[in-house]
């Protein structure tokens, strides 16, 4: 991908996310892990897809991490019991739930978030749209972080787009 369409790519997102300033993490973000299928030891002809180390796997990991901790602080006042909120958190930073909020969708060899297009060389798959939707939070807290040492708008995003009660 041409270094412009990237450009456009970052520029279209943080418009459509409502960002203040660039965001250089977003960048990183947009390039989804490829996958792999091998052969599953033992097997004839079982093959298993593993995700290969992608760009945005550490952003991918940071915003899990930061989606976990909004969940369980939104949460701490209104459950009563530990499970309730591990129920809670479970529910709302799955998969399935990060794929149908249809924050990020699939088509055409692309993934668009609220219409900006991101790479996606794999289909419109949950775990692929969980894992872009995850790296985006974390480029949006990665540079909040430094330019404001705030995480507000992040949390915000994850309050008003991702909690369902």
């Amino acid at each position: 991908m041409s270094n412009d369409l990237v450009q456009k790519k970052v520029k279209d997102l943080i418009e459509k996310l409502g960002l203040k300033s660039g965001n250089e993490y977003l960048k990183e973000a947009l390039f989804v892990a490829e996958y792999k299928s091998e052969l599953q030891e033992g097997s004839k002809n079982n093959y298993q897809s593993t995700e290969m180390e992608g760009p945005n796997r550490r952003l991918e990991n940071i915003g899990d991490r930061f989606l976990k901790l909004v969940l369980a602080e939104e949460m701490y006042c209104r459950c009563h019991t530990v499970q309730e909120m591990d129920d809670f958190t479970q529910k709302n930073e799955s998969n399935h739930n990060l794929y149908d909020l249809k924050l990020v969708k699939a088509s055409d060899g692309y993934c668009t978030i609220d219409g900006a297009p991101c790479e996606n060389k794999k289909g419109d798959s949950k775990k692929m749209i969980s894992s872009l939707t995850e790296a985006i939070i974390g480029a949006m807290y990665l540079d909040e972080l430094e330019r404001n040492r705030t995480t507000d708008f992040a949390r915000e995003f994850i309050i008003e787009k991702i909690i369902r009660y």
